[in-house]
């Protein structure tokens, strides 16, 4: 479980500068950019949600 875990982390840590600029690339001049659920917190709640599945 520990490398599981541990590899998930590496893997977000890894893509979410990554993610972070598609995102600002995506929605630099978009209307709907404002939008309460936007991708960073899609991504968060997608982290969270594999996080607990692994406990």
């Amino acid at each position: 479980m520990k490398e599981n875990r541990s590899a998930a982390n590496e893997l977000f840590t890894k893509l979410s500068p990554k993610a972070d600029k598609a995102e600002i690339a995506t929605l630099e001049n978009h209307p709907l950019k404002n939008r309460s659920f936007s991708p960073e917190r899609l991504w968060n709640w997608l982290r969270k949600s594999l996080m607990s599945l692994m406990i």
